[in-house]
């Protein structure tokens, strides 16, 4: 029990295939709104050995059942949740909620987090607040760092390499954590459309 993980805007699947080489207890269901990204992750996985036992292509109609099933505690959302309208945003997260998965891990397209205060900022690409999005489906911020701190190098030389990366960086790790369990009476399918608004998610580029 809860060695699954749901990965919000999959794209082709590069995540699934290196989770599933570097983490064999974990299994993946991997979704995206976008069809033309699912036939593509299903064709890479397939292509790359990965089973479906490992890493399965889920339909977003399909998340709320596979999700119940799964019991996942974790979700991912790698540079995408700011691609999307916020109603789709909206959809995936009541269906996080539905299915009771506890923690949220964000990758953001840009810097979110304004010095000096390290105030967190996140909103979509069309200026729309994602961080009240969040908040109203019961998710709370645990933890948001930059990708990489002062002094990293980028990444590319360790702790003593010339900084050449800003302060906070152009990406920050964001960790939410749903603040309680939804009432038992609720189930997914009361609490969702059949799937998400239409461009509720990235067009698989280079996830």
């Amino acid at each position: 029990l809860g060695t699954a993980v749901v990965d919000l805007g999959a794209g082709y699947g590069r995540l699934e295939h290196r989770a599933a080489a570097a983490l064999p207890h974990l299994r993946l269901l991997a979704t995206d709104a976008v069809p033309l990204s699912l036939a593509l992750c299903e064709a890479y996985l397939a292509a790359r050995g990965v089973p479906c036992s490992r890493a399965k292509v889920v339909l977003p109609a399909a998340l709320p059942a596979e999700a119940a099933a799964a019991q996942p505690r974790l979700a991912v959302a790698v540079h995408s949740l700011q691609e999307m309208p916020l109603a789709a945003v909206r959809w995936w997260l009541e269906a996080l909620a539905a299915a009771r998965v506890r923690h949220l891990f964000v990758a953001t397209n840009t810097a979110a987090l304004e010095p000096p205060a390290a105030t967190l900022r996140l909103a979509t690409d069309a200026g729309e607040d994602l961080l009240a999005a969040l908040e109203e489906a019961g998710f709370r911020l645990a933890r948001a760092e930059p990708k990489y701190s002062p002094g990293s190098g980028g990444g590319g030389g360790g702790g003593d390499a010339p900084a050449t990366v800003p302060a906070f960086g152009d990406c920050t790790y964001c960790l939410f954590e749903l603040a309680g369990p939804l009432p038992a009476q609720l189930t997914p399918a009361q609490l969702l459309p059949a799937r998400p608004p239409a461009g509720g998610a990235r067009g698989g580029g280079s996830r």
